[in-house]
C-alpha cells in the first residue's frame, strides 16, 4: 500500500512539475519576444487567446464526460461564456485591449469559482486551473507592454522567473521528505502550485 502510494505521489508531482515548468518557460519565451520586437502586443494577444480557447476546448470535453453531470454542466455554461469572450475579435488598441481583459477575467474568475468548490480533486480540472493560471500572467505580460514605452526583460524579472524554477524543483525534490500518504490529490498540493505561481507573479510585476 505504502508502494503505491508513493506511486500515485510521484506521479501527480511529476504531472505538477510539468505543467509549471512549461509555464515558466511559455512566459519567459513571450516576455523575451516582446522586448526584442519579435511579436506585436496586438498579434500576440489573439495568438495566446485562441491558444487557449483551443486548451479550454479540449479540457471542457474531457470534463463533460466526468459522472458528476449536475456539476459538469455548470461547469461548461461557464467555460462557453468565456469561451465567447476570447473570440471577440482583435484588440488594436490599448482601450480596446484593456476592455476585452477585464472580459476575459471575470469569465475566468466564473470558472475558478465552480471549479475550485465542486471540483477540485479531478486531475482535468487541475489542468484547466493551470491554464487559468499561465493565461492570466501572460495578459498581464501584454497588459505591461500596452502601459510601457520602454518595455525591456529586466535582471529582476530573470531572477523571479529563476526562483520560480526553483520553487518547481523543490516541489519534487522535498517530495520523500515533506509529503505524507495523505497528500494524493491535487488539492493537497494546492499551496506549492500557489508558491510557484507567486513568484511568477511577483517576476512579471519586475518587468
Amino acid at each position: 500500500m505504502e508502494n503505491l502510494t508513493n506511486t500515485t505521489e510521484k506521479s501527480i508531482l511529476l504531472r505538477i512539475a510539468k505543467k509549471l515548468t512549461a509555464a515558466q518557460q511559455e512566459l519567459d519565451e513571450l516576455a523575451v519576444q516582446l522586448a526584442l520586437g519579435k511579436a506585436e502586443a496586438t498579434d500576440k494577444f489573439e495568438d495566446i487567446k485562441k491558444e487557449f480557447g483551443v486548451r479550454l476546448n479540449e479540457l471542457k470535453q474531457v470534463i463533460d464526460a466526468s459522472p458528476e453531470k449536475e456539476i459538469t454542466t455548470d461547469l461548461n455554461a461557464k467555460m462557453n461564456v468565456l469561451e465567447a469572450q476570447l473570440s471577440i475579435g482583435q484588440a488594436k488598441t490599448k482601450d480596446l485591449f484593456e476592455a476585452q481583459m477585464k472580459k476575459i477575467l471575470a469569465g475566468m474568475a466564473d470558472v475558478e469559482i465552480v471549479m475550485k468548490t465542486k471540483f477540485m480533486n479531478n486531475p482535468n480540472v487541475h489542468d484547466l486551473v493551470n491554464e487559468l493560471e499561465k493565461f492570466k500572467l501572460k495578459l498581464e505580460v501584454l497588459r505591461l507592454r500596452f502601459a510601457l514605452k520602454k518595455f525591456e526583460v529586466k535582471d529582476g524579472f530573470r531572477s523571479g522567473m529563476k526562483e520560480a524554477r526553483k520553487e518547481i524543483n523543490n516541489l519534487m525534490a522535498g517530495a520523500k521528505n515533506k509529503l505524507s500518504k495523505a497528500k494524493d490529490t491535487y488539492t493537497d498540493f494546492r499551496d506549492e502550485i500557489k508558491e510557484a505561481y507567486e513568484h511568477m507573479r511577483k517576476a512579471v510585476k519586475k518587468i
